[in-house]
């Protein structure tokens, strides 16, 4: 059972919002240790370097406070055949 559950990680795709600090962050490291491919927001740019030394983590810079931003993010975590689904926020042009 467990060697399905590690292959099952490997093709998720888990996308973290606030992920430079807190709960986000631990969230992301916890994730990242456990295989998962991960995409991880932040507003800062010295936090994209950080965390883009993770394993399986790619950082991006986005405030989800703003529409702008959320819009051009999006796409980079939303692709076919990445697994990425789930996503909770309604787009709104």
């Amino acid at each position: 059972m467990k060697g399905s559950l590690d292959s099952e990680r490997a093709t998720k795709t888990i996308l973290v919002t606030g992920a430079s600090s807190g709960i986000g962050k631990a969230i992301t490291e916890t994730l990242s240790e456990a295989g998962c491919s991960v995409y991880a927001t932040v507003r800062k740019k010295k936090d994209l370097e950080a965390l883009g030394n993770l394993s399986n983590v790619r950082p991006i810079m986005m405030d989800v406070t703003k529409p702008a931003q959320v819009k051009r993010g999006f796409p980079r975590f939303v692709r076919p055949g990445r697994g990425s689904t789930g996503w909770s926020t309604t787009l709104r042009s």
